[in-house]
C-alpha cells in the first residue's frame, strides 16, 4: 500500500537552455505557431488511430512504497485523472527519465493506451473495477543530492513544467515553478512538498563498560562499520555509561527503535588486564553495544 507522504517535500530542477520548450504556444506573449499546431494535430490523430493518448493533465504526488528504504527512498507518482471501467483498461503511462548533468532530471511522458480486454463474453467477464493510467518513478534523496540535481523538468509533446528541488539534512523540498500540465495532487504540494527521511540521531552506549575501558575507540570503529555518522565524540549519558551519538543515514535501524526502546545492536572488544598463571596479561573482552533514541 502506498503511504502518501503529505508532509514530504521534493525539489525539481529546470532543464538546460539547449532543450527546447513547447514550440506551439508562447504563454508569455500569446503567440501561436499554427504550422506546429497542425503538425501536432496530425501526429495526435495518428497516435489516436494506434490507441495512444497524450495526457492533457497529469497529477503529481509523492509516495513511499513498503519496500523502500525509509531513510532515503521515495517515488513520484504520475496519474492521469481519466479512468475507465468494464471491458476497457488503461495502460501505464509511458515515460523516459534521464539526468542532464549536473543540474537537471528530465522526465518525458509520452502517452498511454486505452485497450479492449480480450474476453469471450464481454457482458459477463468484464471486471467492475476502475483502471487508471499511472507511472511510478523511484528516486533516492541521497543520489539526487550527490548529483547536484536542482530541478526536475516534466514534459509532454505539448507542454513543459518545472519543479525546483531544495535539500536539507533530512528532507527534499519540491516546489512547482509552472503547472500547465503537471499539477500537484494537493495545494500543499503546490506550495512546496517536503519529503522527510527517517534519518534520526541514535545513541550508542555500552552499559557493561568499566573504568579504564577504551570504549570511545571501540564505538567509533563500530559506528563506521555500521554506516553511522558520528554527531559528537564519546561522552557520558545520564547513567554515566560511555556513549556515542550518531546519525542513522543508511536506515540501519529504521523504525525498529521506539522513543523509549533500547536494543542490543552488536559488540565491541576492549582490552582488560586479568590475572593468569603467568601473571597479569591483557585480554580482549566482548561488550554488548546498545542503541536508543537520545
Amino acid at each position: 500500500m502506498k503511504a502518501l507522504l503529505s508532509s514530504l517535500c521534493l525539489l525539481v530542477f529546470a532543464a538546460p537552455a539547449a532543450m527546447a520548450e513547447s514550440q506551439i504556444h508562447d504563454y508569455g506573449t500569446g503567440f501561436v505557431n499554427e504550422a506546429a499546431q497542425v503538425n501536432e494535430f496530425l501526429k495526435s490523430m495518428d497516435m489516436k488511430n494506434r490507441g495512444e493518448i497524450v495526457p492533457q493533465r497529469i497529477i503529481v504526488d509523492v509516495v513511499r512504497e513498503d519496500y523502500m528504504n525509509e531513510a532515503d527512498e521515495f517515488a513520484l507518482l504520475l496519474s492521469v485523472p481519466d479512468v475507465t471501467q468494464g471491458c476497457y483498461t488503461l495502460s501505464p503511462l509511458e515515460y523516459e527519465a534521464s539526468y542532464i548533468d549536473p543540474y537537471y532530471l528530465d522526465i518525458k511522458v509520452k502517452h498511454y493506451r486505452r485497450e479492449l480486454l480480450k474476453t469471450d463474453a464481454p457482458h459477463l467477464d468484464c471486471p467492475g473495477q476502475y483502471s487508471r493510467a499511472q507511472a511510478l518513478i523511484p528516486l533516492s534523496r541521497r543520489d539526487l543530492n550527490n548529483r547536484g540535481t536542482q530541478e526536475i523538468k516534466f514534459s509532454t509533446s505539448a507542454a513543459t513544467d518545472t519543479y525546483m528541488l531544495v535539500f536539507g539534512d533530512d528532507y527534499v523540498e519540491l516546489k512547482p515553478e509552472s503547472t500547465v500540465v503537471f499539477q500537484p495532487e494537493s495545494e500543499q504540494l503546490g506550495q512546496g512538498f517536503v519529503f522527510e527521511s527517517s534519518v534520526q540521531t541514535v545513541e550508542l552506549y555500552v552499559p557493561q563498560a568499566q573504568d579504564g575501558d577504551n570504549v570511545a575507540a571501540g564505538l567509533s570503529d563500530f559506528a563506521l562499520q555500521k554506516g553511522f555518522l558520528p554527531v559528537q565524540s564519546g561522552g557520558h549519558s545520564d547513567t554515566d555509561d560511555e556513549t556515542l551519538l550518531v546519525r542513522d543515514e543508511q536506515g540501519v535501524l529504521g523504525s525498529r527503535l521506539d522513543d523509549n526502546d533500547s536494543q542490543g545492536v552488536g559488540q565491541i572488544y576492549v582490552s582488560r588486564k586479568v590475572r593468569a598463571e603467568n601473571g597479569v596479561v591483557d585480554r580482549k573482552v566482548p561488550l554488548t553495544v546498545f542503541a536508543k533514541r537520545p
